[in-house]
């Protein structure tokens, strides 16, 4: 199914649209909901003020992204790396630095 140059609004329900190819296409303000994206690549993609919510991201690779602002609450990080250093070992030099700087 080809949509070039449309303008209007796509409702897909129970839908199978695996393997598609989506370029240059504006989807703001668009509702995913128990959508499978696993597999999918993504390039140059605006995700700026996104809500991800009970999301499997585990295995994702983010790479050359900005996550200025951004926040992760109530995230699984169990082997999370950030630049290669484990993020349990981020947060261990932050509660050790932080020990140290406490008067008292």
């Amino acid at each position: 199914m080809d949509l070039s140059s449309k303008r209007e609004q796509l409702k897909a329900t129970d839908a199978v649209l695996a393997g598609s190819h989506f370029v240059a296409t504006n989807l703001s303000g668009s509702a995913f909901e128990d959508v499978n994206l696993s597999s999918s690549a993504m390039d140059n993609v605006n995700l700026s003020n996104v809500t991800v919510v009970n999301a499997n991201m585990s295995g994702v690779l983010l790479k050359n992204v900005n996550l200025s602002n951004a926040r992760l609450e109530q995230a699984q990080l169990a082997g999370a790396t950030i630049n290669g250093v484990p993020v349990a070992r981020l947060f261990a030099a932050y509660r050790a630095a932080k020990s140290a700087s406490d008067p008292g």
